[in-house]
């Protein structure tokens, strides 16, 4: 059985809905977006909110650091990018050339590049330093909704309302691997710490696991009740954190693909969930 667990702490400052959440990585800040056009930055430990971030002209959908610490990168429906320094609270560069709204974010474990997916259908490789487009990406056949790198920094997955799973060779800059399983639109998406392994989220409510080497599906997680947003590994790999509309988080032990814990405290939708070692925080 489930456990139930509670929220240990709220932030409050957001005067819309937020959308996405993400730690920073030594875990002392965390970093939000929503539909208010604005990042802030929040003292973990504390829970005060310590910076807000203004310049997009439209809801921010996604929003992560860099592997430094030092930036924030984020993605809005402005059809822009902007990376921020985290010190000064100032946009250093704007990364356009997306036609449509951006839906996610990611930056490279090494440090090099950023990745975006958006209406327009297309994942970018973006390079970080230089602020200019690497490659543009193009397969899915909806609008691209997740987007991850893989540890190793080789290679981007990516999600899409065409309900497939896409992987691309960032060295070859070609498509790898097309994964095909969810019945509704795939949503989030995420590599296992060893690479060994994927998660991918839809609106179908379930969570599959695939074999990155194969591409074929290992499992298929079931238990919310509505659309899965978000599913994320804990850093030994052996669990996973969901997020969905049924207003829940749950815990998933992957060995026996049962949820082990459900969060409860939201009142609304869960959209974005992100995990820290194996400390949760959510907004």
């Amino acid at each position: 059985m489930s456990e139930t667990v509670t929220a240990s702490a709220t932030l409050k400052g957001h005067n819309d809905e937020v959308y996405s959440v993400a730690f920073s990585p030594d875990g002392k800040y965390l970093v939000s977006s929503g539909n208010d056009h604005l990042i802030k930055l929040w003292d973990v430990a504390t829970g005060k909110e310590l910076r807000t971030f203004a310049g997009h002209s439209a809801w921010v959908r996604s929003c992560t650091f860099t592997p430094d610490g030092r930036r924030i990168v984020s993605g809005a429906a402005d059809a822009t990018l902007h990376i921020w320094d985290i010190n000064t609270g100032e946009t250093t560069k704007v990364l356009k050339g997306h036609q449509g709204e951006v839906f996610a974010v990611a930056t490279s474990p090494d440090g090099k590049y950023a990745a975006s997916g958006a209406q327009d259908k297309k994942v970018r490789l973006w390079d970080l330093d230089k602020g200019k487009k690497i490659v543009s990406f193009k397969g899915h056949s909806e609008l691209a909704r997740g987007v991850t790198f893989s540890p190793d920094s080789s290679f981007i997955a990516s999600t899409s309302y065409d309900k497939s799973v896409r992987i691309w060779d960032i060295q070859t800059k070609k498509e790898l691997r097309v994964l095909h399983g969810h019945s509704a639109y795939a949503v989030g998406v995420s590599f296992s710490p060893d690479c060994h392994y994927l998660a991918s989220t839809s609106y179908d409510t379930t969570i599959k696991i695939w074999d990155f080497q194969t591409g074929e599906e290992t499992k298929t997680l079931t238990g919310h009740g509505y659309q899965v947003w978000q599913a994320l590994w804990t850093a030994d790999g052996k669990h996973i954190l969901s997020s969905s509309t049924d207003t829940y988080l749950k815990l998933w032990n992957l060995s026996t693909s049962k949820d082990i814990k459900t969060f409860k405290g939201h009142s609304d939708i869960v959209s974005w969930v992100e995990t820290f070692r194996l400390a949760v925080l959510i907004i």
